[in-house]
C-alpha cells in the first residue's frame, strides 16, 4: 500500500512540475520548419490568416507563443444565377452552361471560333446584387477583348470595368476578336463565372 501511495505521489509531483514548464520560440530549431512568414500587425485587433490545410501553424510574438484559434474554411458560396442568353457557343454547348458556376476549373463552356457575330453571354442574378455582397470570379481562356456591361432591368446596359464595383442584376460579357482584319480564329472558353 505504501508503494502505491508513494508512486501516486511521485507521479502527481512529476505531472505538476512538467505542467509548469514553459517553452519559448528560442527552444525550437527553426531549421525544422518548412515555411515561415512574418506579419506586420499595425494594431492589437484580431486578424485572420489563410493557411493550407496541411499546415500546423505556430504564432510567435517576440519570443512568446500567441494564443490562436483555427477555423475550418468553408466552401465558397456563389450566387445562383441563370444564363439569360448566350451567343456564339459551339453546337451542343448549351447543356454545359451548368459548368460556369460549379467551382471546377477543369470544366468549361466553349464558343465557336468560326461564329461571325459578337460572342456574348448574359447572366441574370435573379435580384439586384448590392455592392460588396458578392465577389466576381471570372476564369477564361481567350485572345479576345473582354467588355462588361451591367443592367438592373435587362434592357439598358452600361459599360463598366469591374462588376464588383456596382449594383446590378444582369451582367453581359462580350468577347471581341483582337485580330478582325486577319483571318485567324481563336478558341474561347469560360472555365468559371461566379458572383
Amino acid at each position: 500500500m505504501k508503494k502505491i501511495i508513494i508512486f501516486l505521489f511521485l507521479f502527481l509531483v512529476s505531472v505538476s512540475v512538467s505542467a509548469k514548464e514553459d517553452y519559448s520560440w528560442s527552444d525550437f530549431d527553426r531549421v525544422c520548419f518548412t515555411k515561415m512568414a512574418e506579419l506586420n500587425i499595425l494594431n492589437l485587433e484580431t486578424f485572420k490568416v489563410e493557411i493550407a490545410d496541411d499546415v500546423d501553424p505556430l504564432f510567435v510574438q517576440g519570443d512568446k507563443f500567441l494564443a490562436n484559434k483555427i477555423y475550418e474554411k468553408t466552401k465558397e458560396e456563389y450566387v445562383e444565377y441563370s444564363v439569360f442568353s448566350a451567343q456564339g457557343l459551339k453546337p451542343g454547348e448549351l447543356s454545359n452552361i451548368k459548368y460556369l458556376n460549379d467551382g471546377n476549373l477543369d470544366t468549361s463552356i466553349n464558343f465557336d471560333p468560326y461564329f461571325s457575330g459578337t460572342r456574348q453571354i448574359i447572366i441574370d442574378a435573379g435580384e439586384i446584387l448590392e455592392l460588396g455582397s458578392f465577389k466576381f470570379n471570372f476564369k477564361y481562356t481567350a485572345n479576345h477583348l473582354i467588355r462588361f456591361y451591367i443592367s438592373k432591368d435587362g434592357k439598358g446596359y452600361v459599360n463598366i470595368k469591374n462588376p464588383e464595383d456596382f449594383n446590378f442584376r444582369f451582367l453581359k460579357i462580350e468577347f471581341e476578336d483582337l485580330n478582325k482584319r486577319v483571318n485567324v480564329n481563336y478558341n474561347l472558353s469560360i472555365e468559371e463565372l461566379n458572383l
